[in-house]
């Protein structure tokens, strides 16, 4: 599929042949470019590919969740951009089309009862509030 390390080198070639870098600058601008690439791109992807299913708005709201979480709890990386690409398109887009269909889910609430645990029962007036 798409190599983004190359297309970065490719592009930082070609955007600051005319200035002086040593390797390290270069290198950080590759790693910088090939960063904004991707998320980009996956984000791209992932979004046309939840408008297909009419679901962008839900894509882009567990997307945005996820970020935030994954901000503050860190995770586990794929080992290639297009591993990447492919997880985050078969995790948010069925995610977003199961958050679409919860409006079509019956509620089943009325077929069931709080059960009292031993020793502290509901009360008869609110079955959500305890004696």
């Amino acid at each position: 599929m798409l190599n983004i390390e190359r297309t970065s080198k490719k592009l930082t070639d070609t955007l600051f042949r005319n200035q002086s870098m040593n390797q390290v600058e270069k290198a950080k601008l590759e790693y910088g470019l090939s960063i904004v690439l991707s998320i980009t791109i996956e984000l791209a992807l992932t979004l046309l590919v939840s408008a297909i299913f009419g679901t962008v708005i839900y894509t882009a709201m567990i997307m945005l969740s996820a970020l935030f979480l994954r901000f503050f709890t860190g995770g586990a990386h794929c080992s290639s951009f297009n591993r990447c690409l492919l997880f985050t398109i078969l995790l948010f887009v069925p995610s977003s089309l199961l958050v679409a269909q919860e409006d079509q889910i019956p509620d089943v609430s009325q077929y069931y009862q709080p059960v009292p645990l031993p020793g502290h029962g509901y009360s008869q007036n609110n079955l959500l509030s305890y004696e």
